[in-house]
């Protein structure tokens, strides 16, 4: 499997924040070490610029947006227009956080808590797209791509799932989750995904089984996607959604500094793919968990893009 990898890539741990705005600061401190660059300064924090290897761009506004919340949003840097969907992060004096980014994209999340009503990860950025779209805007047709995820929802019942829950929109986490239309982000060309079936929405795609799913029935009945010898399958983490409600779901890219590892882990688990030291982004998920990189490598044995 070809990896595809954007550098620098950076681990952060953030503890120790006095307020809001002292997590804004030091989240936003997160992204610049991991190649972001200040775009612009707006109240309660700032908007940041990411740039993928292929030369696309991406906004994405930090800030603190109230007394116990920090927001995080990505919108054109194109002049599309698209925005996406504010994600919630909950900030408390007892929270620690860690932050994986990279010049393009972030992968945050709680160290010792999964999915959460009150908003505690979000990941995002520009993914790698097919290599006919040549470099970017510059040379091909494609003007933006770009996609983000996180648990917050507003629900006062249900977090939104996320790659921190599962690595597609379907059934199957443990944590009582549900698929809320608009919490996850996926912008291709200047259109925005805004379908109203959840299978249409973006996602981490996963290999599945041959027999039929049994959520709610038997996990029994259901597998892992194995290799012979049943070990486990690593493959490419694609984000993929759909142009229309109903429409085929279209990959529209693979996401930086990640794979699918086709086994069940306990998040923050470590792991090692390709040569590459990753952890377990994703919270004991039955179809798989979505790996990210640490930013340290072993012998890398792998093509890097």
């Amino acid at each position: 499997m070809n990896y595809a990898i954007s550098n620098p890539n950076t681990l952060s741990a953030i503890s120790s924040t006095s307020s809001s705005g002292d997590f804004a600061v030091k989240l936003i401190n997160a992204f610049i070490a991991g190649g972001w660059t200040v775009a612009a300064t707006i109240t309660g924090g700032k908007t940041l610029q990411g740039l993928s290897p292929q030369g696309y761009l991406v906004w994405c506004d930090v800030w603190a947006s109230d007394a116990s919340t920090v927001s995080i949003m990505l919108h054109s840097a194109v002049g599309s227009g698209c925005t996406g969907y504010a994600h919630q992060l909950h900030w408390d004096t007892a929270y620690g956080w860690q932050v994986l980014a990279h010049p393009c994209g972030f992968f945050i999340s709680q160290p010792l808590f999964g999915a959460s009503l009150s908003g505690t990860s979000c990941m995002g950025g520009i993914p790698m797209v097919a290599a006919g779209c040549g470099l970017a805007a510059a040379l091909g047709s494609v003007t933006e791509c770009w996609f983000s995820f996180g648990d917050y929802s507003s629900s006062p019942f249900f977090y939104a799932r996320s790659p921190r829950s599962n690595i597609d929109v379907g059934d199957g986490d443990s944590l009582g989750g549900t698929t809320l239309i608009g919490t996850e982000t996926g912008c291709w060309d200047g259109h925005m995904s805004t379908y109203t079936a959840p299978w249409d929405s973006p996602q981490i795609l996963r290999f599945s089984p041959a027999s039929v799913d049994q959520v709610g029935v038997s996990l029994a009945n259901d597998s892992h996607p194995l290799f012979f010898g049943e070990g486990f399958m690593d493959y490419p983490a694609f984000v993929a959604w759909s142009s229309a409600t109903g429409a085929p779901i279209q990959i529209r890219g693979q996401v930086y500094n990640a794979c699918v590892r086709s086994s069940t882990m306990e998040r923050n688990a470590p792991a090692v793919s390709g040569g590459y030291n990753m952890i377990s982004y994703t919270d004991s998920y039955f179809w798989g968990t979505l790996l990210v990189s640490m930013g340290a490598a072993a012998a890398v044995g792998n093509i890097a893009y």
